[in-house]
C-alpha cells in the first residue's frame, strides 16, 4: 500500500510539475552566462562594495564587478527525485526501509525547492558563493573533528561523576557510552555528527510569477529570488547547548554560567574554519557569522542588500503561512532580482579619467576583473607593463594585440574618449592564457594602500605610475616592487631624474597630485 501511495503521489507531482512548466512556456532551460543582477523596484544592482562580497549600487554600467557569472542546473523536479527512487528500490538496489526513508527525506527536505534552478556558480568579485554556501558544511565538519581531537577528553576527565550519574536517566547518553575515553568519543561524534543534515546549504534561483487580479493565469515575470534553505544542523546545534548542558549539571535548561558553552564553542570553531580561506573582514565571512547567529533550521531564506548595500539573509514565510513571517513591501523588493545578460550586445564598459589625458590626446586608466574580456570598440586598446622608470613613473606599455584579457590580469587601458559608449568591453566564455613579463597588480576591491602601491597618473602629459593614494580603487592596477632605472613611457623617456616638490624639498617619487619639478621642469601631476 506504502509504495502504491508513494508511486501515485510521484506521478501526481510530476504531473502538476509539467503542467506548470507548460503553462510558464517562457521559462528558461538554465541560467548560462555573464550577467547583471538588476533590482528593476529600486534600480540598483547585485555587485561589489568596499570590503568585497555582495552589495547594491546605483546602475553605472561603467561598473566592472556588476559583471557576474552565473550558471544553473535545469530546474529542480521532486517528481524526478521521487521517480528515481522508486526505480532504485524496483531494481533491488534498497530496501523497503531505506525507500521510506529516502522518501521521507525527499518530502521534508526536498519539496520547497521543486522547480527552481539549482545554482552550480554564482561568482562575483572573484567569489564564488554558490561553492562558499555548498562548503559550510565541510567547514562545519572540520570544526566537529577540531573539538573531538581537542576537548572530549578534558570533557570526560571533568564531568565523569556527573555523566555517569546523569547517564541513568536522561535517555540522551548511556552508561555503555562512558566506559572508556574512547567510548564517549564516540558518542560525542554520534551525537555532534547528527546535527548534520543531508539538506545542506545550496543557492537556488527562484522564478517569480505574478497572479492577476482578475484571476487570471500566473504568468512569469522575469525577475527571480536567490534562495537557500538552511540546514537542520544550525537549529539542532543550538538545541544541543541546552542537552549537554542538563547532561553536564543538574541545572537542567538553567546550566551555570560557567557550564561548557558548546553552542558558542562551535560557532566559533566553524567560523576559525572558515576564515583560513576567507579574511573576517570579508563579506563571505561576515555573511557565515550572520546565518550561524540568526538563521533558524529548515527555514527558506533569500539572499538581499540592505538600504547601505550590505548582503544579508531575509527569512520568507512558508507555503501554509505556519511561521508567522510576513514581509513589507520593501523586503519583498530586495530580494527581487532580474538577470540581464552582459554580451556583445549589452557589453560593459571602462570610464577613463578626462583627467589622465596624454599629450597624444588620448585617455588612460587602468582595470582589472576577476573574469576574461575582450576589447568591443575600435578605439581601445589594452597593455602591460613590462616595466616602471624608478624615478619618473614611467612605465613601458607592451600592447596586447588581439585585445583580448586575461581573469586577474591589471592592464593600462588607452582610449580616444572618456564616453562610455566608445569604451566598450565583453566578457569571454574561454580561458586567455596569462601575459608573461607584466608587473602591476590589481585589486577586485578597494585596499588599504600599504604605501609603496602607485597609481596611474599622467606627469609631463605621459602615463606613469606615480601617485600613491591612501586607498586603490576596486577593479584598478597599481605598481609595486623593484624598478628599472632609465626606463621611459611608452611615449617618452624622462631618463634619471631629480624629483622636487615646489618648496625646493627633493623628494623620492610624487605621492599626491600637484606640480613637481622634474629634470629641471614643472610637471602636473593629475
Amino acid at each position: 500500500m506504502n509504495k502504491y501511495f508513494t508511486y501515485v503521489l510521484s506521478l501526481l507531482l510530476s504531473a502538476v510539475s509539467l503542467v506548470a512548466v507548460a503553462q510558464e512556456s517562457n521559462y528558461p532551460d538554465s541560467l548560462n552566462g555573464y550577467y547583471r543582477l538588476s533590482n528593476p523596484d529600486l534600480n540598483t544592482y547585485l555587485t561589489a562594495f568596499t570590503q568585497g562580497g555582495l552589495g547594491s549600487t546605483t546602475a553605472n554600467p561603467a561598473n566592472a564587478s556588476q559583471v557576474v557569472r552565473l550558471t544553473t542546473s535545469k530546474m529542480y523536479s521532486l517528481g524526478d527525485d521521487m521517480a528515481a527512487l522508486q526505480a532504485r528500490l524496483d531494481k533491488g538496489e534498497i530496501d523497503q526501509e531505506t525507500y521510506s526513508k529516502l522518501f521521507q527525506q525527499l518530502m521534508t527536505l526536498n519539496s520547497w525547492k521543486s522547480g527552481f534552478y539549482p545554482v552550480t556558480s554564482l561568482s562575483i568579485q572573484g567569489t564564488d558563493y554558490a561553492l562558499f554556501f555548498s562548503k559550510l558544511s565541510d567547514y562545519c565538519d572540520r570544526a566537529i573533528n577540531a573539538f573531538l581531537n581537542d576537548e572530549v577528553s578534558t570533557i570526560y576527565e571533568n564531568n565523569y561523576q556527573n555523566l555517569m550519574l546523569l547517564s541513568v536517566f536522561s535517555g540522551v547518553i548511556y552508561p555503555a557510552n562512558l566506559a572508556t575515553v574512547d567510548d564517549f568519543k564516540a558518542w560525542c561524534q554520534s551525537y555532534l555528527t547528527q546535527w548534520r543534515d543531508i539538506a545542506d546549504f545550496h543557492l537556488y534561483f527562484h522564478p517569480l510569477s505574478v497572479t492577476p487580479d482578475n484571476g487570471g493565469s500566473s504568468f512569469f515575470t522575469g525577475n527571480y529570488a536567490i534562495e537557500f534553505k538552511t540546514p537542520a544542523w544550525i537549529g539542532n546545534m543550538k538545541n544541543a547547548q541546552t542537552y549537554i548542558n542538563a547532561i553536564l549539571t543538574s541545572n537542567g535548561t538553567n546550566p551555570d554560567v560557567d557550564t561548557l558553552n558548546i553552542w558558542q564553542e562551535t560557532c566559533e570553531r566553524v567560523l576559525a574554519q572558515i576564515a583560513k580561506d576567507y579574511s573576517e573582514e570579508s563579506e563571505p565571512y561576515k555573511l557565515a557569522d550572520n546565518l550561524l547567529n540568526y538563521t533558524q533550521a529548515d527555514n527558506v531564506y533569500a539572499l538581499c542588500t540592505d538600504e547601505n548595500g550590505d548582503l544579508y539573509s531575509q527569512q520568507l514565510p512558508d507555503a501554509f503561512g505556519t511561521n508567522g513571517v510576513t514581509l513589507t513591501t520593501e523586503q519583498s523588493q530586495r530580494i527581487t532580482w532580474r538577470p540581464e545578460y552582459v554580451n556583445e550586445a549589452s557589453p560593459f564598459a571602462v570610464a577613463p579619467d578626462a583627467a589622465k589625458k596624454g599629450s597624444d590626446g588620448h585617455f588612460y586608466t587602468t582595470l582589472n576583473t576577476a573574469f576574461p574580456y575582450k576589447v568591443l570598440s575600435p578605439d581601445v586598446e589594452v597593455y602591460t607593463v613590462s616595466s616602471v622608470d624608478a624615478a619618473t613613473g614611467g612605465a613601458t606599455l607592451e600592447k596586447i594585440a588581439d585585445g583580448k584579457v586575461g581573469a586577474n590580469t591589471a592592464v593600462v587601458v588607452r582610449s580616444k574618449s572618456t564616453a562610455l559608449a566608445d569604451n566598450q568591453l565583453v566578457p569571454l566564455d574561454e580561458d586567455v592564457a596569462p601575459i608573461e613579463g607584466n608587473v602591476l597588480g590589481g585589486t577586485l576591491f578597494a585596499q588599504n594602500n600599504n604605501g609603496s602601491m602607485k597609481t596611474l597618473t599622467v606627469a609631463n602629459d605621459q602615463p606613469a605610475f606615480l601617485l600613491i593614494p591612501e586607498t586603490v580603487p576596486a577593479n584598478t592596477a597599481f605598481y609595486e616592487g623593484k624598478v628599472a632605472n632609465g626606463i621611459g613611457s611608452l611615449h617618452n623617456t624622462f631618463g634619471l631624474s631629480a624629483v622636487f616638490d615646489l618648496q625646493g624639498r627633493k623628494i623620492a617619487t610624487p605621492q599626491h597630485k600637484g606640480v613637481y619639478i622634474i629634470n629641471g621642469q614643472k610637471v602636473v601631476v593629475r
